[in-house]
């Protein structure tokens, strides 16, 4: 035998190491390594001596040759031999945890959670952009280890054309309570408050909606208006030249919405509601007034006259809770199950096919 070795040849140190048996497979002996790596891996709380041990079994009993080198002639052996033990052991044993493991040895550096606010924006600062100065509350260290809650100002910057749920991030923007701790990230979520006067068409549309009251003169003879929008312009709009506008008429307004990438602005949706005189207005009209109004006007429709056994009943006010309801469009819509078809645009038994005025913007989705 060769001097320099014991007569006693250990060759079944690495396989009690890898707690495995001499004749497994690599596979086995890969398999047992990982699971042996992630227990006592000094990161995570192992001895490093047993970490080195076991890398060096591992990377012996990983090579082929090696494994029947150690297995005839032993540790010493083949340490006699080169190798093994004899190896920059802490290159060896990075190399081999990164190879499967990748970053989990290494250790992750602490960071601050990320805050989250929800930052209510207008209308018109969705539309025309700019700096919105907001506060908020963060933890401030103190000696003894104590924190204390300040406000502080920060400005917002806000692009033209965003919308409800946008996410503005300000990295960084979460001071660390401790040293050694990598800051968080500050984010903030939009979210529309309710206009006085102007809608989206539809969720997040750049195309808005509003209602528009015009007289019954107004209506019949035509008018011109101004309105005043969300990026600051006054606008002019008229009715054209004879036209009628019907209650719950639709009209548009092109470019007078919101932003659409840089130069485009989506469109502005006006829906009219036509204002009728008031009772009190109407009976002090005289005989010759009304007479008056009633040769502008089309020729009222023909029906059979009243009969004695069949006398006209004179129409009641609604109760407030009933008109309420009309009006928000409740009884405009037909019953689960059904559909309805033309000529049955409502309760009067008249009207075009899907119509109805209790919702004129039931196209629009709204």
């Amino acid at each position: 035998m060769p001097s320099g070795f014991n007569t006693r040849v250990d060759n079944e140190g690495y396989y009690k190491i890898l707690e495995v048996g001499k004749t497994v497979d690599a596979g086995s002996i890969t398999k047992a390594y990982r699971k042996l790596a992630k227990k006592k891996h000094p990161d995570k709380g192992g001895d490093p001596e047993e970490f080195k041990a076991l890398a060096e079994a591992y990377e012996v009993l990983s090579d082929p040759e090696k494994r029947r080198l150690y297995d005839q002639v032993g540790k010493e052996g083949l340490q006699a031999g080169g190798g093994g033990a004899g190896m920059d052991q802490s290159r060896q044993q990075a190399d081999l945890f990164r190879s499967f493991f990748g970053r989990f040895s290494q250790p992750q550096p602490v960071r601050m959670r990320d805050v989250v606010y929800e930052m209510e924006v207008t209308l018109e600062e969705l539309c025309n952009g700019g700096e919105k100065k907001v506060r908020i509350w963060s933890e401030v260290p103190l000696e003894g280890g104590r924190t204390e809650r300040v406000a502080r100002d920060i400005e917002i910057g806000l692009t033209a054309g965003m919308t409800t749920g946008t996410r503005i991030v300000m990295e960084g923007g979460v001071d660390p309570i401790e040293e050694g701790i990598q800051p968080g990230d500050l984010v903030f979520v939009l979210r529309e408050t309710r206009h006085r006067t102007f809608r989206r068409l539809t969720g997040e549309s750049p195309h808005l909606t509003a209602d528009i009251t015009v007289t019954l003169a107004e209506a019949l003879t035509g008018f011109v208006r101004p309105i005043s929008l969300v990026d600051g312009r006054t606008v002019f709009f008229k009715s054209k030249e004879g036209e009628v506008i019907s209650p719950g008429a639709v009209r548009k307004l092109p470019g007078c919405g919101m932003p659409v990438g840089e130069r485009q602005k989506g469109d502005l949706y006006l829906r009219f509601v036509v204002e009728f005189p008031s009772e009190e207005a109407s009976a002090a009209w005289s005989e010759e007034e009304r007479k008056s109004l009633q040769d502008l006007l089309p020729p009222k429709p023909k029906f059979p006259k009243e009969k004695p056994n069949n006398p006209a009943v004179e129409i009641l006010p609604a109760e407030p809770s009933v008109a309420s309801r009309f009006k928000a469009g409740l009884y405009d819509k037909p019953p689960r199950g059904t559909s309805r078809g033309a000529g049955q645009g409502g309760p009067w038994g008249s009207g075009s096919a899907g119509g109805g005025m209790g919702n004129p913007f039931g196209f629009f989705g709204l």
